[in-house]
């Protein structure tokens, strides 16, 4: 894949805003995170859901699947960021 050096990405800062992640862009505007805005619009029944799926697998072993999710994504994130910054 050829890399498209025509945009300029902003620098960003990340911080906490009660408990929610956000970037501050080029010192200026506080942008929520994708997380945290697909979090805030979650419908109900995908919350309900993944309760109940909490409660057949139980409480350890779904936060041992959630915790090596993160990982993943945190890892394969990482991978993407250095692509672009590069």
């Amino acid at each position: 894949m050829k890399r498209n050096n025509n945009y300029i990405y902003p620098k960003t800062i990340r911080e906490m805003i009660d408990g929610k992640r956000h970037y501050e862009i080029n010192g200026n505007e506080k942008l929520p995170s994708v997380t945290t805005i697909l979090k805030a619009t979650e419908p109900d029944e995908k919350r309900e859901s993944l309760a109940a799926w909490r409660g057949r697998v139980g409480e350890d072993e779904a936060t041992r699947i959630v915790d090596e999710s993160a990982a993943r994504g945190t890892a394969m994130h990482k991978i993407l960021e250095k692509y672009i910054l590069e």
